[in-house]
């Protein structure tokens, strides 16, 4: 009777594996973003001019940032994603208002984030919204399991 029991189980996961359809990133994306967001699965770095052709100047209400490579190495560094030309490119797409989130767990990469940020007066820092709370990243989730640090920079963007 049990082994008979195990047989059928086991066919109903097989037959349910097999109706499944294969998920692609567009399905999962699709599937997922239900507002006006967009998701870009690429590299941040290599798809610059593709978000300068993507969206116009004042467009995008929020950019969140979590967890980009922080590139530790200083021959590293001119790939990081906070860089004074990358974040003068972000803020000419971002409208007035719109807000600016950017979170990681290494200090160097925090520190030197800050000093980027310090550079734009449009930049006014503010605390993250409490509702709704942000969810945890993986990154995140392993960065408090190590004991690390986590650094949250979060700004409104008022221009001149």
């Amino acid at each position: 009777l049990y082994q008979h029991e195990i047989e059928l189980r086991n066919q109903e996961k097989k037959t349910l594996e097999s109706s499944k359809a294969d998920i692609t990133w567009g399905q999962q994306i699709r599937s997922y973003v239900l507002d006006q967001s967009r998701i870009i699965p690429a590299d941040a770095l290599s798809s610059l001019n593709g978000i300068a052709a993507l969206f116009a100047e004042r467009q995008v209400a929020a950019f969140n940032i979590f967890f980009p490579d922080p590139w530790p190495k200083r021959k590293h560094h001119k790939r990081r994603l906070i860089r004074p030309p990358v974040l003068a490119l972000l803020l000419s797409r971002l409208t007035t208002g719109g807000s600016l989130h950017f979170v990681t767990d290494s200090p160097c990469y925090a520190a030197s984030a800050a000093t980027v940020f310090a550079a734009h007066k449009a930049l006014i820092a503010v605390s993250p919204p409490q509702q709704p709370p942000r969810s945890l990243t993986g990154y995140e989730r392993r960065a408090l399991n190590a004991g690390r640090t986590i650094y949250e920079c979060y700004f409104h963007y008022q221009p001149e």
